[in-house]
């Protein structure tokens, strides 16, 4: 082929297959010294946080982070204190309780398994432990005494799909209710009558449905997927707090968190 007649065919192609347009849907930017400024006043910690809770006030904060509670005042960006907690904090596992004053912490000790712990105050006080193993979900508190005369915590139990009722005066014992696949967060009534509790991992399998294993142990829970091996449902347990059992399963998006 002669290069002249080359050229021509390749202008042809490039013309026709890559050529140019200024009428694109997104065009992008072009940055040229630019900055950005965060929303808010940064505080940097030392390891992960997995949660925070305001005080007694709109300036007061507790953050909940890999090995200790932090008190800070946040409009000042100042600590106030910091306690060690004592063992492996749960997920979103932290609430300021108006009644008892103090932050209340789900966590994992290394002895005695989950626990609900008061923190703060150069104090440490243990509500309840040996719950279960593995991870503490972000509990909640209702702010009256239910019918029994209880004041309670309900604190999810990731890994055995229940919730623990803590009386948080320790004058009952602690009971449990079954929820979905991987509870994660729980909404107490104010009255202590219901909880809502979220489920990462979705509804219970029935019959026929794809599953697949959570984990590699023969005992793992089996998650309800789609073809492609990805879980596939999420859904909101209502449990009635008096008879510890499941009034309704509300299908919602896929993992459900803060509740």
């Amino acid at each position: 082929m002669r290069p002249k007649l080359f050229w021509v065919l390749l202008a042809v192609v490039v013309e026709t297959g890559f050529a140019q347009t200024r009428s694109v849907t997104d065009p992008g930017v072009v940055t040229t010294r630019q900055t950005i400024t965060p929303a808010g006043t940064p505080t940097i910690f030392k390891g992960r946080v997995y949660g925070v809770a305001f005080g007694t006030s709109a300036s007061e904060l507790y953050v909940l982070n890999a090995t200790e509670l932090f008190h800070l005042d946040q409009k000042a960006n100042r600590v106030l204190g910091s306690w060690t907690l004592g063992g492996n904090p749960g997920l979103q596992s932290l609430r300021f309780d108006n009644k008892l004053s103090t932050p209340l912490v789900g966590l994992v000790n290394q002895n005695t398994g989950i626990q609900l712990a008061s923190i703060g105050a150069n104090q440490r006080r243990v509500l309840a432990n040996n719950l279960g193993k593995n991870l503490a979900g972000a509990f909640d508190t209702a702010a009256e005494p239910d019918n029994k005369g209880r004041r309670v915590a309900v604190l999810p139990l990731v890994a055995a799909n229940k919730v623990a009722i803590i009386d948080l005066e320790g004058k009952a014992e602690t009971q449990y209710a079954s929820t979905g696949i991987a509870p994660f967060g729980a909404a107490v009534a104010r009255n202590g009558s219901v909880v809502y509790v979220t489920n990462w991992g979705g509804r219970l399998a029935k019959s026929g449905d794809l599953t697949a294993p959570t984990g590699l142990a023969p005992t793992a829970d089996r998650v309800v997927v789609d073809e492609r091996g990805v879980a596939s449902t999420g859904t909101v347990t209502r449990i009635d707090l008096n008879t510890l059992s499941t009034t309704h399963t509300i299908t919602v998006g896929l993992h459900p968190t803060a509740v």
